[in-house]
């Protein structure tokens, strides 16, 4: 069962039967390809893009509320897409750099940030714990 987008204030779910797949050399099982879903998740493609689409001008709440989802599947669905186009910046044309080391929890965590200063994109970011002997 796979959730896509709502009709108007109504949740609709596609069922789908999945074919299993297997390797007779190998012995491998597998799961057939959907085009509509990504694997291992049990919403379409279609309901992630309205989930980004809604998260341009509401909050995570909004976007829940609307949906009538969790706020976790809203989550991993900001999270990934956020992965896929901002995990490695181009540091080809980055000149300037900015670096900033500041505590989280007073003592025992740190956070070190480098960012561009010309575009203000981070290049890079680290969590540390101080521990005390």
């Amino acid at each position: 069962m796979f959730r896509t987008i709502p009709i108007g204030n109504r949740e609709v779910f596609l069922i789908a039967i999945i074919q299993r797949l297997e390797c007779k050399s190998c012995g491998l099982i597998r799961q057939e390809h959907l085009h509509f879903a990504e694997e291992r998740k049990s919403y379409t493609r279609s309901l992630k893009r309205y989930i980004l689409e809604l998260s341009k001008i509401g909050t995570i709440k909004d976007v829940t509320d609307h949906l009538k989802v969790s706020w976790d599947l809203v989550k991993e669905v900001q999270k990934e897409h956020l992965q896929k186009h901002y995990s490695s910046p181009n540091l080809e044309r980055v000149q300037h750099i900015a670096i900033d080391e500041f505590a989280v929890k007073k003592g025992h965590e740190h956070m070190t940030v480098v960012l561009d200063l010309d575009t203000g994109i981070i290049i890079f970011q680290n969590n540390r714990s101080l521990k005390k002997n």
